[in-house]
């Protein structure tokens, strides 16, 4: 079993918050994405970034673990020639990001 983590940043478009004012409407927020890898399935559990709190990793690969392996995970199907090539990396970020969206 093997966890994978990802972080899409949605607010790096804007070179520093302080700098520039920013509507809140306008920003998006970023999500750290953790997937657990079990019997050909990725679990998945995301959580979600404030882009006005001060981002902590830690904390953000500690929920979105702990959701990934809660009952409300999402299943994702691993197909079988990921797992022959060992691409299960480049194909949890492929996952994920559609899901960001």
């Amino acid at each position: 079993m093997s966890t994978f983590f990802i972080h899409i940043n949605n607010h790096s478009t804007y070179p520093s918050l302080k700098k520039v004012r920013v509507k809140r409407r306008e920003l998006k927020p970023s999500y750290t994405i953790a997937g657990i890898q079990n019997e050909g399935h990725f679990h998945i559990g995301v959580a979600q970034c404030s882009p006005f709190d001060q981002f902590c990793k830690k904390t953000g690969r500690i929920k979105a673990e702990g959701r990934a392996k809660s009952a409300g995970f999402v299943s994702v199907p691993i197909p079988q020639e990921v797992l022959l090539e060992g691409k299960l990396g480049a194909y949890f970020v492929e996952q994920a990001k559609k899901l960001a969206k």
